[in-house]
């Protein structure tokens, strides 16, 4: 695998909420929503085309162009032409890469929306209201949403595996009836609860820490904690099987490698991004660069006169 390298580099003055490739890789939706650190912040909305770097619109809140509310989450549909945002007062909109409003819709109950993971290849999302519910909404002519049947009392964060199969639910603690933070497994088609992921060094008790699920065949899930440890299960049994310790702080975001799903990378408040690999990803690797090795020494050299003196 390459040495990761700096591509592009977008600057902004302000804080960054999100960021969401497209499908093609072709475009990156930028949200900068509200700071509740700096308040004075504009939010904004902002896409860029990756190849030129070109920002191709940018849509300010209370602009006067379409973006009346600040975003708490946003999404790409599969085509990569289309785009949904989920506004502070429990409106969804579907946009165009050019910048047009294509269809508005409003949550039956107003619910706010704190999160939101699109599902792989189809026109549906799974979304976290700002009470802490998890729901499943389709983009059709009704906007039909349906209830995930939670186990646990609030959920942060969620997250789907690359083939759509699965969902994952990070959910906080509950001291007050002594209820430890814990990962919930769910089966993407039928809704059906599988099993909880839980560990003594699992601390979330009120940042945002997203689980995800990895592995050359989504048989990990893996989420980070509020002391920095990344804990690593088995998605079969529940069995934890390792407990990485090199951030120091709080890790919140962990992502898989689109291309090689045995790499993954987190990213930490000490400020550190850390890329990891499994042994058997490592393995396959250094077996490749040594064949890699092992043909280069093969290739017969060019004969080359030497001259005396030399």
């Amino acid at each position: 695998c390459p040495e990761p390298k700096v591509y592009k580099t977008f600057t902004f003055p302000r804080t960054v909420t999100a960021a969401e490739w497209s499908p093609d890789s072709k475009y990156l939706l930028v949200n900068l929503g509200y700071d509740h650190n700096n308040p004075e912040f504009k939010p904004d909305l902002k896409l860029i085309d990756v190849k030129s770097g070109e920002i191709l619109f940018s849509r300010t809140c209370n602009g006067g162009d379409g973006l009346d509310v600040y975003l708490n989450a946003i999404g790409w549909l599969p085509d990569s032409k289309r785009f949904l945002t989920a506004g502070d007062n429990g409106t969804f909109t579907v946009w165009d890469v050019r910048g047009n409003i294509l269809r508005e819709y409003v949550h039956a109950e107003r619910k706010r929306v704190v999160f939101m993971k699109m599902i792989p290849g189809k026109d549906e999302t799974i979304l976290v209201t700002k009470g802490g519910d998890v729901e499943s909404m389709a983009l059709d002519a009704n906007m039909s949403t349906r209830p995930i049947d939670q186990r646990t009392a609030f959920t942060g964060a969620i997250s789907i595996s690359n083939d759509g199969a699965y969902l994952v639910l990070a959910s906080l603690a509950d001291k007050d009836v002594c209820r430890p933070a814990q990962i919930s497994l769910y089966d993407l088609k039928t809704m059906n609860f599988l099993r909880s992921f839980d560990a003594d060094t699992y601390d979330n008790d009120r940042n945002l820490v997203i689980p995800m699920i990895a592995g050359p065949n989504n048989e990990l899930v893996c989420a980070g904690s509020e002391s920095g440890k990344i804990h690593i299960w088995d998605l079969e049994t529940g069995e934890l099987i390792q407990v990485l310790e090199e951030h120091s702080r709080h890790t919140g975001c962990l992502t898989a490698h689109p291309k090689y799903p045995g790499m993954i990378v987190s990213c930490s408040d000490d400020n550190c991004i850390i890329i990891w690999a499994t042994k058997s990803f490592q393995e396959e690797r250094r077996f490749q660069d040594e064949n890699w090795l092992k043909l280069q020494s093969t290739i017969k050299l060019p004969t080359v006169e030497i001259k005396k003196g030399w």
